[in-house]
């Protein structure tokens, strides 16, 4: 199966940024929830 790698490298990529994005939502997430924490 050579011809199927290309777009599944290309889902990889994207998925990836995916990821990025939502660990950086996860993050800011958490930093809220210090930040509440913290102040309370």
């Amino acid at each position: 199966p050579g011809p199927p790698l290309l777009p599944c490298r290309g889902n990889i990529a994207s998925t990836v940024s995916f990821y990025m994005i939502f660990t950086t939502q996860l993050q800011q997430r958490a930093i809220d929830c210090l930040r509440a924490s913290y102040t309370m």
